[in-house]
């Protein structure tokens, strides 16, 4: 699905250009992986990014003829996630609308002052309100990217001065579900070694050492009792869960669905 006026030739074109700016004539410029996507591929890329920006559009267009419309693409229960009724493409879907979505007072914008007034200084529990979208502060390089300095977020402040809030930038969102997949391949790992020892300890009738090592990863160690309990006061960059939280400016989160919840209560209330 193209728009209309894109003609294929100037398809060819954008993707020529993609791949001469891709091998940088005799000195090739560097790319992930170390090989330049072909083509074929950049074209189809710019088919998918065509047809989604015709997607969203036709969604805009729905939505100004009825009001509210939008906010349907943005719904999922998990009972029917877990009921597979929905597959990986359609999920994607609903997460890349919900991104996007600018939330208003029907879809709880804002709840918990009315009228609610955007506020760049955070103050309260409920930081903001300062946008409207994740897209919003998300932007740099396109959907999912990090923030400009504009996009910054002021937190824990008065709700009035810069200088007493944290400054943080809006990191690059894109690729987060194979962050939260590795650190709970690592987290099960700390806790398999966490086990092994205890057991080694019951066996052997005396306090066994383990060093926590998980995908290069070092995180102190811990020492199992033979009564079941464990010594952490060597753990290092995880908490006594033995849970990864790769989220958050402090390690707080272990899942996007924690970091999303937290940032529609700071940043839209």
């Amino acid at each position: 699905m193209r728009p209309a006026g894109v003609k294929p030739r100037r398809i060819a074109a954008a993707g020529a250009v993609v791949l001469l700016m891709a091998l940088g004539g005799e000195r090739p410029v560097p790319w992930p992986g170390g090989t330049p996507p072909g083509e074929a591929d950049v074209l189809a890329q710019i088919d998918e990014a065509l047809a989604l920006h015709e997607l969203e559009r036709f969604e805009e267009y729905l939505e100004a003829w009825e009001r509210g419309e939008d906010s349907e693409h943005i719904f999922v229960l998990q009972e029917a996630i877990d009921a597979g009724q929905y597959d990986l493409e359609r999920l994607f879907r609903f997460g890349d609308a919900l991104f996007g979505h600018e939330f208003r007072g029907s879809d709880g914008w804002g709840a918990a002052q009315t009228p609610a007034p955007m506020q760049r200084i955070h103050s309260g529990r409920r930081g903001g309100l300062d946008t409207f979208s994740c897209a919003g502060c998300h932007s740099v390089g396109g959907a999912d990217g990090a923030g400009t300095a504009t996009q910054n977020a002021f937190f824990a402040g008065d709700g009035d001065a810069l200088d007493s809030a944290l400054v943080r930038n809006a990191p690059a969102a894109i690729g987060l579900g194979f962050v939260q997949a590795l650190a709970a391949e690592m987290s099960i790992e700390l806790q398999l070694a966490r086990d092994a020892g205890l057991e080694a300890s019951a066996t052997e009738g005396t306090e066994v050492r383990v060093a926590l090592v998980t995908k290069g990863v070092e995180f102190g160690a811990i020492t199992a009792r033979p009564d079941g309990t464990v010594d952490t006061t060597e753990l290092e960059g995880v908490d006594t869960d033995l849970v990864v939280k790769p989220f958050g400016w402090k390690g707080t989160f272990a899942s996007l669905r924690r970091v999303i919840e937290n940032a529609a209560l700071v940043h839209f209330g």
